[in-house]
């Protein structure tokens, strides 16, 4: 399977609001929001909020962030096979 994770996630998250705002009205939606929120702070008064849709979309890489990996990876592995070879040939042969 080869599709992009957060393509699928997005198009399914879209679907299921769609769905949702067909069926409910937004007013009744707004009105259950805004009481969830206000409650919230009435009942844990240092509670942080998050915007776990930012955090979400802030993990996924862009595509400098992509090409700038992929050539760390590549530079890592040319590392390892010259370090590899490079270790028998060093000699501590110096006698005073």
């Amino acid at each position: 399977m080869d599709t992009p994770q957060a393509t699928l996630t997005l198009c399914i998250a879209l679907s299921l609001i769609t769905v949702v705002l067909y069926h409910i009205p937004i007013r009744y939606l707004l009105l259950a929001w805004g009481t969830k929120k206000l409650s919230i702070y009435g009942i844990k008064p240092h509670y942080k909020d998050n915007n776990e849709l930012l955090d979400f979309l802030s993990r996924i890489p862009t595509i400098p962030e992509l090409k700038r990996y992929k050539s760390e990876i590549v530079i890592k592995e040319v590392e390892e096979d010259e370090g590899g070879s490079s270790s028998d040939s060093s000699s501590d042969g110096e006698a005073d």
